[in-house]
């Protein structure tokens, strides 16, 4: 048998509004007691034992309970608070006569008597929110006045939690909230919530105090949209400022006084003089859509003032420009940007047409037309930071920055967007005049690497020059003196090397007092020898050491080196140095002034001498190949990937 439809329920479905609100509500508890027939027995105090129609004894069950109406006392039993908002408090109540627990709002009472205006919000709240039969929506069970004279609604109980403390918990990085409340999640429970939305709409009804806290969420997929005490009708005189302005098509907005939350009023609720529709709970749905986003207010926390002042000062918002490192996709961001037009005729021009945006998005309908659009836009933003970054006198770092962030998106929406690939490997290919304080700072810690490996070798170094000690004892020294002096400067050079080791110079250069003791030492040892034997192989060593761990001055390097040998000569020449070589008939003699050099230990000691010089020299030089090597492959290798990005014709 089908079902009959009441007819005032398919009058109110039928209609595109509410029932007025005009009728007085009566006070609890006139109910009509329940007929009496054949289907329901008499009720009483106490009813008396039925038979039921499978059992064989009339006394074995109880009648049905009572359904009489109780008094109001007797009937509803307070048991706590469950919140309080600007017109009355809700309690939490059993309902003894279903057995229930509900929730009752009862206007608040100041001092003496509410106020006329905020007797007729209460009764309004009640009647819209009664009268707007969907599952988003809490139904109400009964209003009255309490036998203290107070206004009350009840209503279903809900449970569960708001948007506001689920985005709360996201931004806050709350696992259990992650793992509930994905993006995907989330995005679909809004969705039901435009759609609640948008029933009040073909009702009449504007919410026009929609914000996270009024929408929560059950455990079990329940979604509600609460409060409706500030909601506006579009064709009740008793509704606030009931002027009506014609919007030029032919439908009548709703002039009202500044009604609503800062932050999520639309400007024309901000303009007093401007009319309120339903497109204002399309920005609203917008200025939410945006922090279930972004995981931030579009409107950033401050005082009142300033948030009504960004209302009026902002015309579309982008929760992807506000959050890049949440990847919010652009289909979401368009979508958001439109629900929050300041103009209203601008907007998303209806709460289904957010929810239908937010459903496609879902279904996976990319709008890859949009993809690509988004991308150009992105890759002439990147080519003109580019262009500006090559003038001279910009801030070319932050300019190549924002290029290369322009870049990165329009290839993250179009990875085969052609300008964007160019520029792309302009940006990578061709580097900046000045090098960026970051990328100094890293090579400047790499040349310190590689400045205490070579120190630390040079160490090694001079500390080897003890293998050759009993090679110099065993040729027989002739004069103490100048043999403890050369050993002395060895020891300074190799405390004058650990010092700056331990200290290195800022930034790291030529640490002159090194290089002046390091060279003394290699020229001192002309007294052995001469300066054209065994001197010579050794400035090249210090040479190659410095010129590999420095970053400037290598042309006082190659000054230094080239004195070590030729100043002693010239002391020489001038007599201040003994001289040390004899040239007689075609004979080149050398004189010992240091040690003896009987013929044996000289060339082991010339020998030894010339490895030790000539390993490290060439074990350094390897090293400096192999490395140059890798790093021209690289290179190379890096060449052949960006051809491959931007292929030739």
């Amino acid at each position: 048998m089908a079902d009959q439809t009441d007819s005032r329920d398919q009058e109110l479905y039928d209609r595109s509004t509410v029932d007025s609100i005009d009728a007085p509500l009566a006070v609890a508890p006139p109910v009509a007691r329940p007929r009496t027939d054949s289907s329901f027995p008499p009720v009483g105090v106490e009813s008396p034992r039925v038979r039921d129609v499978d059992a064989g004894d009339a006394e074995d069950r109880p009648l049905l309970p009572s359904l009489a109406s109780l008094p109001f006392e007797e009937r509803y039993a307070e048991r706590r608070p469950l919140g309080r908002g600007g017109m009355g408090e809700v309690l939490l109540c059993r309902d003894h006569t279903i057995g229930r627990d509900v929730a009752m709002k009862v206007i608040r009472r100041r001092a003496g008597a509410p106020s006329d205006n905020l007797a007729r919000r209460f009764v309004r709240e009640a009647r819209v929110q009664g009268q707007l039969e969907h599952p988003s929506i809490v139904p109400v069970y009964d209003a009255g006045i309490t036998p203290a004279g107070a206004l009350y609604f009840t209503m279903k109980r809900v449970r569960g939690v708001s948007l506001a403390e689920v985005v709360r918990d996201l931004r806050a990085g709350e696992g259990q909230t992650e793992q509930r409340f994905s993006r995907r999640r989330l995005l679909s429970l809004f969705s039901q919530v435009c759609m609640a939305v948008h029933f009040g709409h073909q009702k009449g009804v504007v919410h026009r105090d929609l914000k996270p806290s009024n929408i929560m969420f059950g455990d079990f997929g329940e979604v509600y949209v609460l409060d409706w005490g500030l909601a506006g009708l579009r064709d009740d005189p008793a509704t606030e400022a009931p002027e009506r302005i014609d919007d030029g098509h032919g439908a009548n907005t709703l002039a009202t006084s500044m009604l609503g939350t800062p932050g999520y009023m639309a400007p024309e609720q901000v303009e007093p003089a401007h009319g309120v529709d339903s497109l204002a709970d399309v920005y609203a749905l917008g200025a939410i859509l945006f922090e279930l986003l972004s995981l931030s207010p579009m409107h950033e926390r401050a005082s009142a003032v300033e948030i009504l002042a960004s209302t009026l000062r902002t015309d579309g918002a982008s929760p992807a420009a506000r959050a890049p490192e949440r990847e919010i996709p652009p289909e979401l961001d368009r979508l958001c940007h439109g629900a929050t037009r300041r103009t209203p005729s601008e907007r998303v021009q209806s709460a289904e047409l957010v929810s239908r945006g937010i459903e496609a998005y879902l279904d996976g309908d990319r709008d890859l037309s949009l993809r690509r659009e988004l991308a150009g836009a992105h890759a002439s933003r990147a080519d003109e930071a580019y262009s500006r970054s090559r003038v001279e006198g910009a801030a070319e770092e932050r300019e190549r920055t924002n290029a290369m962030r322009e870049v990165s998106a329009a290839l993250g929406l179009d990875p085969a967007h052609q300008g964007a690939r160019t520029t792309l490997v302009r940006l990578i290919t061709e580097p900046p005049r000045d090098v960026p304080a970051e990328a100094r700072e890293e090579i400047e810690r790499n040349r310190l690497a590689v400045y205490r490996l070579v120190g630390k070798s040079a160490v090694l170094y001079y500390f080897g020059y003890l293998l050759y000690l009993p090679m110099l004892l065993w040729m027989g020294v002739r004069d103490w003196t100048l043999f403890a002096f050369g050993w002395v400067t060895i020891a300074a050079c190799a405390l004058v090397t650990l010092f700056s080791l331990r200290f290195p110079p800022k930034p790291i250069d030529v640490p002159l007092p090194h290089l002046i003791v390091s060279n003394f030492t290699v020229g001192s040892a002309s007294v052995v020898f001469g300066p054209f034997v065994v001197v010579p192989m050794l400035a090249v060593g210090n040479a190659i050491a410095y010129m590999t761990s420095i970053g400037h001055r290598r042309g006082l390097v190659v000054v230094s080196a080239v004195s070590a040998v030729l100043v002693p000569h010239l002391l020489t020449w001038l007599g201040v140095l003994p001289n040390a070589y004899v040239f007689e008939g075609g004979t080149w003699t050398i004189v010992p002034t240091v040690l003896h050099l009987p013929p044996i230990p000289t060339q082991v000691f010339l020998g030894a001498v010339t490895l030790g010089t000539l390993l490290p020299a060439c074990g350094l030089v390897y090293s400096l190949r192999v490395a140059y090597s890798r790093a021209e492959e690289a290179l190379q290798l890096q060449a052949w990937q960006l051809r491959r990005i931007v292929p030739s014709e």
